[in-house]
């Protein structure tokens, strides 16, 4: 004896799914807000390291251009050091280097 299946489903007219990627930005936290991550001279290399994170998130690849959240993210007491280093110059955004600013940030600290 023969037994036969028979599919009452009819056949998928869809074509076949695609896996597609989605880049979703997440826009870089408000500073100086309740949760918003900031340095208080502690923990450089987190910091920096979470600064990185948000920023590459949000969108932004470039390192060179993150040197401006580094003063975004500071306590007002930091600020108040870095404001005045070359490498943290705001009038010449073009010119300013992520390297530069970090590796100042660790001078300073481990000074």
């Amino acid at each position: 004896m023969r037994i036969t299946t028979i599919s009452t489903t009819p056949p998928s007219r869809n074509p076949p799914t695609v896996n597609a990627m989605y880049n979703l930005q997440v826009p870089m936290p408000i500073p100086c807000t309740t949760k918003t991550q900031f340095f208080n001279g502690q923990y450089i290399e987190d910091f920096l390291n979470q600064i990185v994170l948000h920023a590459s998130q949000a969108g932004e690849t470039d390192l060179d251009k993150m040197v401006k959240y580094l003063m975004d993210y500071s306590s007002n007491q930091v600020k108040d050091i870095i404001i005045y280093m070359d490498e943290f110059d705001l009038d010449k955004l073009a010119t300013l280097k992520w390297k530069s600013a970090k590796d100042s940030c660790i001078v300073w600290l481990y000074r």
